[in-house]
């Protein structure tokens, strides 16, 4: 879609749209990767030193679980690209020697993966095909790489700019009177510099609105693939409740460790003790006065703390359900997280909690984002060709059209749980063997089954 002026007209309301989604999309899901890349603990830190005494900071920060949950909702939700697709084009020799060079030189199906996992964390990312060394390649850029812009006003939930983040340059601090910079002692400062993209051209600008180059597409179309989670946004927002929740979960097993720490451990109280050089643990050692007047009788008794460890792993269990729940993962089936299981519970909980309605939604998604992807790289490939940059030089027929098959991972079944379920079954009449076969052994055929079937009748006859 066209842009309504030329880019350099709109690099104003570019740098102001930067500016406004920043903090909320950029900045944000920039910390939710970090997260997910594994670097949950300065996170967890940082709130925990916001609420505690620095005393009791220092204690608890040694005792806090690294236990990353955004990292295991990935895992489990990132399972579009978990089989290998089937991609046809049809009956065109050249055609499909060309969709295998790009499948497998450009490495398809991993950036496709990477995609899904973004998808999961950010909800939207990017795949920009480009070539390297004569070969074709994709390099998938996550939220804080890009942004999108529209001024359509027919359809403005459809880009019409698309925006990458080139990091930034170093850039002299001209005199705000006279324009120019100083010739004795020049003084610099940092700027993020910006490539935009539009079907039309290519500039390249800072955030000041200083324009360093302008030429025109020489593809026709702005040359990305946008992935989004939800298209009736153009930006999708943020889920506000994954860094909370993901640093809530640590800070709260963290909290109940430190009351473990010293409820394993008995306080010591001195009653009219005066005692000097004793180093007192684990903690502190209190000293209580009588009020005056009274006979002193000077006493050291100790306190012991009662820590409910199985309501605040209820609590635990209680919240991370509900959030879990949230995202459309079905968490009903599954147990609760004990003080047997407390070490693995969690994982256990994410693990075992049935997330297809979601995977499902991913794979049509997917579905789409193949779609433009082998729209857009026979588009790519004859400007490559035109500028030699590509070693294989065959063209695509006109009639190139990709159709793609997303295999659904099957779910292994819990043997133990299923016989469990039949053995009741049979208790109350209702059980079927053809039906227990089937879900014992899903990938199965018929003539499987029947040949199963048939053994199991003919043991019966003798």
């Amino acid at each position: 879609m066209k842009t309504s002026k030329p880019l350099s007209q709109l690099v104003p309301e570019l740098i102001i749209h930067v500016a406004k989604h920043y903090d909320s999309h950029i900045a944000y899901n920039a910390k939710l990767l970090d997260i997910s890349n594994g670097n949950l603990l300065p996170y967890v830190e940082e709130s925990m030193k916001a609420e505690l005494n620095p005393r009791a900071f220092e204690r608890s920060r040694q005792r806090i679980p690294p236990i990353n949950i955004l990292n295991k909702l990935q895992t489990k939700l990132s399972k579009v690209y978990a089989e290998t697709p089937i991609r046809k084009c049809g009956e065109n020799k050249v055609d499909n020697e060309l969709l295998s060079h790009y499948e497998f030189s450009a490495n398809i199906d991993e950036a496709m993966a990477y995609a899904n996992d973004l998808l999961v964390i950010n909800k939207y990312c990017a795949l920009e095909p480009f070539t390297m060394d004569g070969k074709p390649s994709i390099r998938v850029l996550s939220a804080k790489d890009f942004i999108v812009f529209s001024d359509s006003k027919i359809a403005p939930n459809e880009p019409t700019v698309f925006i990458k983040f080139m990091g930034s340059i170093r850039k002299e601090v001209k005199d705000q009177v006279k324009g120019l910079s100083s010739s004795k002692n020049p003084q610099h400062k940092e700027v993020a510099l910006y490539h935009a993209y539009s079907d039309d051209e290519f500039i390249v600008f800072d955030e000041e609105g200083e324009v360093y180059q302008q030429l025109a597409n020489p593809y026709g179309v702005i040359p990305f693939v946008y992935i989004r989670a939800n298209n009736n946004e153009l930006i999708p927002t943020p889920d506000s409740d994954n860094l909370p929740m993901t640093v809530l979960v640590p800070k709260l097993l963290a909290d109940l460790n430190y009351a473990v720490m010293f409820g394993c451990r008995s306080q010591i109280v001195g009653i009219d003790v005066e005692m000097d050089n004793v180093e007192f643990a684990p903690d502190s050692l209190w000293l209580l006065n009588s009020t005056q007047g009274e006979g002193k009788q000077p006493s050291l008794d100790t306190i012991k703390s009662d820590v409910d460890v199985e309501k605040v792993l209820g609590l635990i269990n209680n919240e991370l359900g509900l959030f879990l729940d949230s995202k459309g993962i079905k968490t009903s089936a599954v147990g609760k997280i004990t003080v047997e299981n407390a070490a693995s519970g969690i994982s256990k909980l994410i693990d075992e909690s049935d997330s297809e309605s979601v995977n499902r939604k991913f794979r049509k998604v997917f579905t789409g984002a193949e779609m433009s992807l082998w729209k857009l790289i026979p588009t790519l490939h004859e400007v490559w060709v035109a500028q030699d940059e590509i070693e294989l030089r065959k063209a695509f027929s006109s009639q190139f059209s990709v159709s793609t098959e997303l295999i659904e991972t099957k779910i292994i079944p819990n043997r133990k749980e299923l016989l469990e379920e039949m053995k009741l079954e049979q208790e109350l009449g209702i059980f079927n063997k053809e039906d227990a076969l089937r879900r014992l052994y899903p990938e199965a055929s018929d003539e499987e089954i029947n040949q199963k079937l048939g053994r199991d009748t003919d043991n019966e006859q003798d």
